[in-house]
């Protein structure tokens, strides 16, 4: 195996922090790399590499919103609105439940799509997950849906496949359910480091006096914007290095004994932070 895509660290800095040239524990090390990076980012409550991100926020009426991530690198958009982009019916009158959903942002193990799942009169239920990156637009989802069983879509507004608001499973069988996007673009600046987004003027613009805000709706504003180093910074590689030799010594207590360097710290807080680190 190799360490994930956002490590911390390599696994040759973590052999070089240990004094290990031997190429016996390197799944070991490569797992606890990946773990103690886990660790990390979850006690910061963010991610520390750069990736791209789509996100959205309640706007409550407000001015300005934090993004989950940060440094922010660059924001593609901020969308707000409601808009139907296409519509989702059941063909088979005998089906027993036809639900549609959208998942916009990838939490757990999911990923950004749309899902139907289809229950037929003999209890048989399948689930159809259309992910976005296959069918970045509504155009080609829609003909994606069509292509299935049970269920016709209709495009009303083409638009981007990430634009679509998320929402839970619509039901089929009680009449076509509408899917909406985002599709009003804003004028915003951003502060980098807080990650903090801030409207300076919308769609609806009533006059000189008038301080643009965030639509006050649940979800109504779509981020869209890349977040996080390029390169780790050098005391969160320290901070990494020690976790994951934590880790791996608490793996294999007697293993790496001989091959590694005594540990500066043995107590943790956080459940595997060393205290030192959380200064």
């Amino acid at each position: 195996m190799a360490v994930g895509t956002f490590a911390l660290i390599t696994l040759q800095e973590l052999k070089d922090h240990l004094g290990i040239t031997g190429a016996g524990d390197d799944t070991l090390l490569e797992r606890a790399i990946d773990r103690a990076t886990a660790r990390i980012e979850t006690y910061m409550g963010r991610n520390v590499l750069a990736r791209s991100y789509a996100e959205w926020h309640g706007g409550n009426t407000v001015r300005a919103i934090r993004t989950k991530q940060h440094p922010i690198n660059s924001v593609t958009g901020v969308f707000t609105g409601i808009r139907t982009a296409f519509t989702v019916s059941s063909t088979v009158a005998s089906d027993l439940r036809v639900t549609v959903s959208v998942n916009s942002e990838a939490v757990g193990t999911g990923a950004p799509g749309l899902m139907i799942s289809r229950t037929t009169s003999g209890g048989v239920t399948t689930t159809s997950t259309l992910a976005f990156s296959t069918y970045p637009d509504v155009t080609s989802l829609v003909a994606a849906i069509n292509a299935l069983t049970g269920v016709s879509a209709s495009v009303i507004f083409a638009c981007r496949t990430a634009q679509l608001h998320p929402r839970a499973g619509g039901d089929c069988l009680i009449g076509p359910v509408n899917i909406h996007c985002a599709e009003v673009g804003a004028e915003y600046v951003y502060e980098s480091d807080t990650g903090i987004v801030h409207i300076q003027s919308d769609a609806f613009p009533l006059g000189d006096t008038y301080l643009a805000r965030f639509p006050a709706a649940y979800q109504s504003v779509l981020i869209e914007y890349t977040a996080g180093y390029s390169t780790t910074p050098d005391d969160l590689k320290e901070a990494c290095c020690e976790v994951a030799a934590m880790r791996s010594r608490s793996a294999t207590p007697t293993s790496l004994g001989s091959r590694r360097r005594t540990s500066r710290s043995s107590s943790s807080t956080r459940r595997d932070i060393p205290p030192r680190l959380t200064i």
